[in-house]
């Protein structure tokens, strides 16, 4: 049976902007995934997996690729099942009898072959699959994108340690300067090239925020958070910088198992299969 579920985009719009890591329904949602996270919920720290569960729970694109997926199980399940008949009313007048009107009714059934059942439930377990297989497909592109914005965010955190250690640096550097040229010990010139390096230094900083700040809204897209969700949020990433190590003699075998597990090959072969049954089912009509 239908039930009716509008969306208020008013309300929608507020629960999103509520939305925050130490949620006690996400803590349930993430400790399927994670459960030693649960232990010590709301957690102080967040690494890749954790944030992934998150991903995962609460991506919206990964949300549609889901109730995609329950419809197609919804229709493989009603595809097997007989069509209902075609009701029609019928009514006759005549106007010289005693009851001149006269009402019927007539009922008209559709039967469907042997082959024709056949088909039509491959058709709605490939249609299944597929959508299995794309929501798949769809998670790995949330965690590619999660796994880069991550990235890019690790990188100017660091970078930006580093350019505030030089900052400082360049702070003692310019004060000495000014004391040099005070006593005579170097030119004017030299106060004015300390502090144009002090400016690049500070222009540095400023696009690497701005990175940051890119890569944090990055992050929460890929989250399903609003970017404000990750202010004042800590992420360990501390073998960031080290991929891990490959086995020389598994390399083949790892890339060609790569390349037959991709999801978006595996959907293009099952569309194929679709538009092979559909083929089918056009000529079983004819019949």
């Amino acid at each position: 049976h239908y039930r009716a579920a509008p969306l208020d985009p008013k309300l929608g719009a507020g629960d999103f902007a509520a939305r925050r890591l130490s949620e006690p329904l996400l803590r349930d949602e993430v400790a399927r995934l994670v459960p030693q996270s649960a232990r010590m919920w709301p957690l102080q720290e967040w690494d890749r997996a954790e944030l992934l569960a998150v991903a995962l729970a609460r991506n919206p694109q990964l949300a549609v690729a889901q109730a995609q997926v329950n419809a197609a199980l919804a229709h493989q399940i009603t595809a097997g099942e007989a069509p209902n008949p075609d009701l029609t009313l019928q009514s006759e007048y005549a106007r010289h009898d005693a009851h001149p009107w006269l009402y019927g009714v007539s009922l008209n059934w559709l039967l469907r072959s042997s082959e024709r059942r056949r088909l039509d439930n491959d058709m709605a377990r490939l249609g299944t699959n597929n959508a299995r297989l794309q929501l798949m497909d769809q998670a790995w592109a949330v965690r590619r994108a999660l796994a880069a914005a991550l990235s890019e965010w690790e990188s100017a955190r660091r970078r930006l340690n580093l350019l505030d250690r030089l900052a400082s640096a360049q702070d003692r550097l310019l004060i000495l300067e000014q004391r040099r040229v005070k006593a005579g010990e170097d030119a004017p010139v030299e106060l004015i090239r300390s502090q144009q390096a002090r400016i690049e230094v500070e222009q540095r900083s400023a696009e690497l925020r701005e990175v940051s700040t890119a890569a944090q809204v990055a992050a929460a897209k890929a989250l399903g958070l609003p970017p404000q969700a990750l202010d004042g949020v800590s992420f360990v990433w501390p073998d960031w910088g080290a991929p891990p190590p490959v086995d020389e003699s598994k390399q083949r075998e790892t890339r060609e198992q790569a390349l037959l597990s991709r999801a978006d090959l595996a959907v293009a072969i099952g569309e194929y299969a679709q538009a092979e049954t559909k083929l089918k089912q056009s000529i079983a009509r004819q019949y």
